[in-house]
């Protein structure tokens, strides 16, 4: 208890000194990107529970042993108001293994395509987290990953595809989302009406630079200044609306197009980017490419972000931009579509239908409960029989000595 009182003294000044090197937001501050934002955001508070709906979650937890010994539990769980919850397990095991991110969001969207293959037309596919699906663009990283990726590409098309075949409606909803797709959107639409043109961007940081270079004019001053304060759309909007309602389709371009190496070559599409050229000289890569393919051939992902009926939070959702007129692959940048607020809008009445007071979407809550890996639990009923499963294999399967110091000072 001492020790800790020291700390604790020692944390309190070293507290204020941080806070005090840290300057906060100037509430004065010109915010053109911010005040662009009341032209794109639609107040509404409609709600119309769909006719059938199914939810997706999942969890998971890693067991790693001294030389690399990487065991992975990976569950997912799909409710709907028909029948008894479904769930899926999946167990991997490898050394140093890589990827599972791209593992886990597989199994969810594996399990959600074979349930809307038995849904009516009208039914709402809900995924807990984004649709939009983000790649490294090193070929080494992305060998690491192929099989995980691949299988994840491979699970989302199948989905997307059945969504569209069977006339279902499909939402990935983020609680938390470090994205500023929107906000530069914003800005860039902002500075082209004060006569700067700086053509397709995503990267706040490579904005803030360009606009650095071209002098005291007074719109390029304000919006550099705002866009150096790295906030998300989801924080913007949470900030400048109180009221139920959602933003205008941002039909999504595919990732790779936002590449700097992209950005100078003056890439149109998904099919000439210098990125693709590049993995297709990989072996292990084509079969990526060739879902990447198949995937930029159906209609693209838009993202809006919502605030549900009750007022509580903004959230991120994906969907199908079904209203869009060509391949995802051939979008060359993002692009605000106002004619897809019809379709955003009967989206956005169903997920408020799925959100009773003070829940949001609680199909995705209820999933949740069922699906989550606890940390304890996983510690004590799932690590002791993978270490007794690999030692039967043969493997030494010794916990690393770091996880050995935390068990002994009980800090796990």
């Amino acid at each position: 208890m001492f020790m800790e009182r020291v700390f604790r003294s020692l944390f309190l000044e070293q507290l204020k000194n941080a806070l005090e090197r840290l300057a906060p937001p100037d509430p004065s501050m010109p915010r053109p990107v911010r005040d662009m934002l009341s032209t794109v955001w639609r107040g509404f508070s409609r709600s119309e529970r769909p006719e059938c709906f199914a939810a997706c979650d999942g969890s998971s937890g890693t067991a790693v042993y001294s030389g690399g010994t990487t065991v992975w539990l990976l569950r997912a769980v799909c409710v709907s108001e028909k029948g008894a919850p479904d769930a899926r397990v999946w167990v991997e095991a490898g050394h140093r293994l890589r990827g599972r991110g791209y593992a886990l969001k597989a199994l969810e969207l594996e399990l959600l395509a074979d349930t809307a293959e038995r849904l009516s037309s009208g039914s709402l596919i809900l995924h807990d987290g984004t649709l939009y699906p983000t790649l490294p663009p090193s070929p080494e990283r992305l060998v690491k990953r192929r099989k995980y990726v691949e299988r994840f590409l491979s699970a989302l098309v199948r989905l997307l595809k059945t969504c569209l075949g069977r006339g279902l409606r499909v939402a990935g909803v983020s609680k938390d989302s470090d994205v500023s797709y929107l906000r530069v959107k914003l800005a860039l639409d902002y500075l082209s009406s004060q006569g700067i043109h700086l053509g397709r961007e995503r990267s706040l940081r490579r904005i803030v630079r360009e606009l650095g270079r071209l002098g005291r004019s007074p719109a390029a001053e304000a919006v550099r200044n705002e866009l150096e304060i790295p906030t998300s759309d989801q924080e913007e909007v949470e900030a400048s609306t109180s009221g139920p309602g959602y933003t205008a389709p941002l039909v999504l371009a595919p990732h790779v197009l936002y590449l700097g190496e992209e950005i100078k070559a003056g890439t149109k599409d998904w099919w000439g980017s210098r990125v693709r050229a590049r993995w297709l000289e990989y072996e292990e890569l084509r079969p990526v490419v060739e879902r990447l393919d198949e995937l930029y051939e159906l209609p693209p992902v838009y993202v809006t972000y919502w605030r549900p009926h009750h007022g509580l939070g903004v959230y991120r959702v994906d969907s199908l931009a079904v209203f869009h007129d060509g391949r995802w692959g051939g979008l060359s940048a993002d692009r605000l579509s106002r004619d897809g607020c019809g379709e955003a809008e009967r989206l956005v009445a169903m997920l408020n239908g799925l959100s009773p007071p003070p829940h949001t979407v609680k199909p995705l809550l209820d999933a949740d409960e069922l699906v989550r890996v606890k940390g304890l639990v996983f510690r004590e009923g799932y690590e002791p029989v993978i270490r007794d499963a690999l030692r039967t294999k043969g493997f030494y399967a010794r916990p690393r000595r770091r996880v050995i110091r935390d068990l002994y000072l009980r800090r796990m």
